[in-house]
């Protein structure tokens, strides 16, 4: 299974994020302003403290890469998130 590991470091006013491919190391970035930053950090982080759950079975999913990932074995559903 191919996985990312994701870093993201402040620099000065902005941030830098780093994606790192777990397998074969080899690695992106970009820098964003705080104000791009904290637009992303809101998609992602905010309002999503709530359990997640799979739209088809209701039974606990958890939300990776952009998608609501069901847990349990029987539905294995993926949904892209809104």
């Amino acid at each position: 299974m191919d996985t990312e590991t994701v870093t993201v470091l402040p620099k000065g006013e902005d941030f830098e994020i780093i994606v790192r491919h777990d397998q074969s190391g080899s690695a992106y970035g970009i820098t964003l302003s705080k104000n791009a930053y904290e637009q992303l950090r809101q998609h992602f982080v905010v309002g999503r403290n709530e359990q997640l759950v799979c739209p088809d079975c209701k039974h606990k999913a958890r939300m990776q890469n952009g998608f609501i990932w069901c847990e349990n074995d029987d539905c294995g559903g993926i949904y892209r998130a809104n």
